[in-house]
């Protein structure tokens, strides 16, 4: 299990707000008898007991699944959890400060050619070239499908499917050759705040809405 001390969970921890803690672990293979998806499920529990006892709220069993499949996370709190094939991340806060939580994890490599296409709109392709111009050391196409993948799961919820990818729309502001800040826009006005960044050969994604509905910066 990897706590804030783990890489990958330290680099994601300092470029959130105060108040979200971050957990991370490691992928182990799954036994013989295990379905093949089983060691990302397990790591992506671990990451969440992590994420949760950095934020104050130690807990020992694995989270719960609600009817749409998606962690149950413990009263009171609010969270969310991704992997790859290697590495496992969950990031996790006080329902008090934040109402929406979102990450996603990527290998970082570049997105396949048509997929982004598939999943936004003529608008978000525009401003995404604009970005582009502008130059950079990030794969931009994965960043955006990324966010949009982050806030998807941000405005899904425990009880509710996630909104389609291309009803999402993604600002990215580039601050670093290695990570920026990004504005994600739901299907009904929602307005969720996000940071981007590399880390541990990953593009990481993460977004929030905080507790007073106030537009995020």
């Amino acid at each position: 299990m990897g706590g804030p001390g783990n890489p990958l969970a330290a680099a994601v921890r300092a470029a959130l707000p105060a108040g979200i803690a971050v957990g991370a672990s490691a992928v182990r293979p799954a036994s013989p008898s295990e379905p093949p998806h089983r060691g990302q499920h397990r790591a992506g529990r671990e990451a969440a007991a992590a994420a949760l006892c950095a934020a104050g709220v130690p807990t020992e069993q694995p989270l719960p699944r609600t009817a749409t499949g998606s962690a149950a996370w413990p009263a009171g709190t609010t969270g969310s959890i991704s992997h790859t094939n290697r590495i496992a991340l969950a990031v996790a806060a006080a329902s008090a400060g934040f109402r929406r939580l979102g990450v996603d994890l990527e290998e970082a490599a570049a997105l396949p050619e048509g997929v982004l296409e598939l999943v936004s709109s003529d608008r978000q392709l525009a401003g995404l070239a604009e970005v582009r111009a502008a130059g950079g050391g990030l794969p931009l196409d994965l960043v955006v499908f990324s966010a949009k993948e982050a806030a998807a799961k941000a405005l899904g919820g425990p009880e509710a499917c996630p909104p389609s990818l291309r009803d999402i729309d993604v600002t990215l502001v580039a601050e670093h050759w290695a990570a920026g800040r990004f504005v994600a826009r739901g299907p009904h006005g929602q307005v969720l705040g996000g940071r981007y960044l590399e880390a541990a050969g990953h593009v990481v994604t993460a977004c929030w809405q905080g507790a007073s509905r106030e537009v995020p910066v």
